[in-house]
């Protein structure tokens, strides 16, 4: 057996390396086995199997029933604790789901010296509730928020 030293493994490292003994990155192989959960299985595509609570694997099954299709995902855990694991090719992989910002619109108002926030599809009818708006010419200066009328 070889020991290495901190000094020995920073002496490797700086040393010059040529072009030929630099990894080249690749590209991924199309046809690797790569965790499917992004969907729900799918019965052309995809294999599946269960692993228990101690690692013990069943063996891989080719064609997901219409049931495990319907129903469950990568990740799901059956009454024995079972949970299911589905793989498909690296060029079977659906593409991610696009992101949605978790957004709902307000407005904000200005109500007996509070300022409220009121969803946007569903503006008080109150009149004493006094929109808050905001001039973006004016925001640079640091005082972009106005109200107009009477505040009451």
């Amino acid at each position: 057996m070889v020991e290495v030293t901190e000094f020995s493994a920073k002496a490797f490292l700086k040393r010059p390396r040529s072009a030929s003994q630099i990894p080249k990155s690749s590209e991924p192989d199309p046809e690797e086995w790569v965790t499917q959960d992004r969907v729900q299985a799918r019965q052309t595509k995809d294999q599946w199997r269960f692993v228990g609570e101690d690692g013990s694997a069943s063996e891989w099954y080719e064609h997901a029933s219409s049931v495990i299709c319907k129903w469950f995902r990568h990740g799901f855990k059956d009454h024995y604790d079972s949970r299911l694991e589905i793989r498909c090719r690296r060029k079977d992989l659906p593409p991610l789901p696009e992101s949605k910002p978790n957004r709902i619109p307000v407005r904000l108002y200005w109500y007996y010296g509070n300022v409220v926030a009121c969803f946007a599809h569903s503006p008080p009818t109150d009149p004493s509730f006094v929109e808050i708006k905001l001039d973006p010419q004016m925001i640079i200066s640091g005082s972009g928020f106005y109200v107009e009328g009477r505040i009451a």
